[in-house]
């Protein structure tokens, strides 16, 4: 007899949330969230986004909404570090390492992207630190926006330069132009 084994679709939970930045798309797995989307337009197309990686797609009330209320806190001033657990089994390697250390920014402080080069042992690295920065899956989780250029230019954000001004200047960075004053 011929056994054919069935694999379950792996099952992702998301939900929408409103904030003063705009609308935000957030996913996740049993592991934690894996998706921050900046760029939701609607639910059916974020849906459709997350069933492209074959998974069985489903509204979320638990997890997946706590990120939502802490990102959602944070936005209002009342929230500064996230308690939200992460996956990030997708993440190449050196990514991974670029996200490990961005995490560790605390509130309130930047660094730069020569900086972290330097903290995962690859010190000339500085364009691949802002390449791995750019696909950051959770940024605002992870706060990529608090990593600027050398001299404090703001350098890249996948959400835009304005959200990621807007969300230094919710920190109390002070922003001249484009320029942020880098603390390490």
């Amino acid at each position: 007899m011929n056994s054919v084994r069935h694999r379950k679709r792996q099952i992702v939970r998301f939900t929408l949330i409103d904030t003063p930045v705009g609308r935000i798309g957030l996913a996740g797995s049993d592991q934690g969230i894996f998706n921050v989307n900046f760029r939701v337009t609607s639910q059916d197309r974020y849906v459709e986004l997350l069933e492209a990686n074959g998974v069985e797609v489903e509204p979320d009330d638990g997890s997946v909404f706590q990120a939502g209320e802490e990102i959602r806190a944070y936005l209002s001033g009342t929230v500064k570090r996230f308690t939200v657990k992460l996956d990030l089994r997708g993440v190449p390697k050196f990514s991974s390492a670029v996200l490990r250390v961005t995490r560790q920014i605390p509130f309130g402080q930047t660094s730069t992207y020569g900086a972290i080069a330097a903290s995962i042992g690859a010190p000339q690295s500085s364009r691949a630190v802002g390449n791995a920065l750019g696909r950051n899956p959770v940024p605002i989780l992870i706060p990529c926006h608090r990593v600027v250029a050398a001299g404090g230019k703001l350098g890249g954000f996948t959400g835009g330069l304005a959200m990621k001004r807007a969300l230094l200047s919710l920190e109390r960075h002070a922003i001249d132009g484009t320029v942020v004053r880098p603390t390490s």
